[in-house]
């Protein structure tokens, strides 16, 4: 599953079908289905944390722990041309003629 995030890069919150992941908490994943906490494999409750034992849940939060460090380390400037209005943000700006974050028509 892909994860979508608010930003290219340095994004915020990132999300698929099964999990929520946020900048302000990022130790920890939300499970959509039940909102419940996961912290270092655990369904995280105060006091009372217990481990995943669902082996699908445990390769689900693998697979997107993984996902989320592949885009969090991902290259910003790959050297290539960038299509100006598609990818707009993303990389080398023709506009602010600088590395952009997509605000450069802001200011």
């Amino acid at each position: 599953m892909t994860i979508k995030t608010d930003y290219r890069i340095n994004f915020t919150h990132a999300e698929n079908d099964q999990f929520v992941w946020d900048s302000l908490n990022p130790d920890t994943l939300t499970y959509k289905p039940t909102g419940q906490e996961i912290y270092q494999m655990m369904w995280y409750e105060y006091r009372n944390s217990k481990p995943i034992i669902d082996p699908t849940v445990i390769a689900a939060v693998t697979g997107f722990w993984d996902e989320l460090k592949n885009l969090q380390t991902a290259p910003v400037y790959s050297g290539e041309p960038v299509d100006a209005i598609e990818e707009h943000g993303f990389g080398w700006c023709d506009k602010c003629h600088s590395y952009c974050y997509g605000d450069c028509a802001a200011n």
